[in-house]
């Protein structure tokens, strides 16, 4: 259903991915419906993962309000709450997990040799830059600049009353752009040498979805989405929006059931694989949600973030050139998550075999403390 608007790390951390896949061949995979259980048929002590719950529904008005808590084991789902009349059948927005989905998207399309993480962006989008400096700049963007937020370009991503008509990401998503948010993006001035920077822009990953779209006819890349990834693991209620050029809104507009975002998360968790067959590589997962951003590694400025990041996934490891810590110290370093906006999240502990899903509003800074929710689900899990 489509709607129209607006270097790889290590080898052992490869073959640990791939080793949680073989360790559990034999995993249920959800058909039409999870598979479920109590807690406690999976080593989750239910009285502690109350605790969970006390603090993901805890009566904050509209500073959170929570909308779905689902937390699967061993690919069995043992906890399931909505509130604020949402169900288990709602669709909702999933603001920039999006762009986690299109970072499997281009997994599977450079899979299929449609694309590659070297491409430049200029052969999809070449707007000429004010000055030589600029485009020699320009011309060295790659689709693995722009899906780790390292591509350089000039962006303000901001949504504060004060900025919000200054910020880029205003212009791209409400007042213009959103007809081709890809062409805005490119047409954009530098700021710094690709790899050099660490900046979190939702334009870098629609300028991705638009170079997409250029490698194949319009009918199959209106598809993509489902004949790839959504139908192949049971993915019946989505929504992908796409912008006036049509374009699918890589950063921002997949919408979903919590269950199907779920459905994701354990995808990912069995290493890319649903059942017998690869969806999406081990090896771009690897680099997805395993490998730091140039930005956090080999960049000259410094990314003044607090979190880290892959290639369209948040991790759990430290950049120590910037002196960041483990973001999570209570959770394993292997796990990593979708981020969205308003406090959306799909955590993965492939270590831990668990997802979780937390769907939601928040408003100001007294929203969900992630950290908090990573402590009280580990502590509920006994083995």
């Amino acid at each position: 259903m489509k709607f129209k608007m607006e270097k790889t790390i290590a080898v052992l951390m490869a073959c640990f991915l791939l080793g949680t896949v073989t360790a559990h061949a034999d995993r249920p995979f959800p058909k039409d419906q999870w598979l479920t259980g109590t807690p406690e048929s999976v080593g989750i002590d239910s009285s502690k993962l109350q605790a969970l719950d006390d603090y993901v529904f805890a009566d904050m008005g509209i500073a959170r309000m929570s909308d779905a808590l689902l937390v699967i084991k061993g690919g069995t789902l043992v906890y399931e709450k909505y509130g604020y009349g949402y169900n288990p059948t709602m669709r909702h927005i999933s603001w920039s997990m999006a762009k986690s989905v299109t970072s499997l998207l281009f997994g599977i399309a450079e899979s299929e040799g449609l694309i590659s993480r070297n491409s430049k962006m200029v052969d999809f989008y070449n707007y000429p830059a004010a000055t030589p400096e600029q485009q020699a700049m320009k011309n060295k963007i790659t689709m693995y600049n722009l899906l780790t937020m390292s591509s350089g370009i000039d962006w303000l991503e901001a949504y504060t009353k004060s900025s919000a008509l200054q910020s880029d990401v205003t212009q791209m998503l409400y007042l213009g752009a959103q007809e081709d948010m890809a062409a805005y993006v490119a047409s954009r001035p530098m700021k710094y040498e690709p790899g050099d920077d660490y900046y979190y822009s939702s334009g870098n990953t629609n300028v991705v979805m638009g170079a997409l779209k250029q490698t194949m006819k319009t009918e199959d890349y209106n598809n993509y989405p489902w004949t790839r990834l959504f139908d192949k693991i049971g993915m019946k209620n989505v929504v992908f929006e796409q912008d006036g050029a049509g374009t699918f809104s890589g950063a921002s507009y997949v919408y979903a059931t919590a269950q199907d975002y779920a459905r994701l998360g354990y995808l990912l968790l069995n290493g890319g694989k649903w059942e017998s067959n690869t969806i999406v590589p081990s090896e771009w997962l690897t680099l997805a949600t395993q490998t730091l951003s140039p930005g956090f590694s080999t960049a000259t400025q410094d990314p003044n973030e607090v979190n880290t990041y892959g290639a369209g996934f948040w991790l759990n490891l430290a950049a120590p050139k910037f002196n960041l810590p483990i973001p999570f110290p209570a959770a394993p370093a292997d796990m990593f998550y979708f981020l969205g906006h308003n406090g959306q999240m799909i955590f993965v502990i492939p270590s831990r075999d668990i997802v979780a899903v937390r769907l939601g509003h928040e408003d100001g800074d007294d929203g969900l403390d992630r950290d908090q929710f990573m402590k009280l689900l580990l502590e509920s899990v006994k083995n």
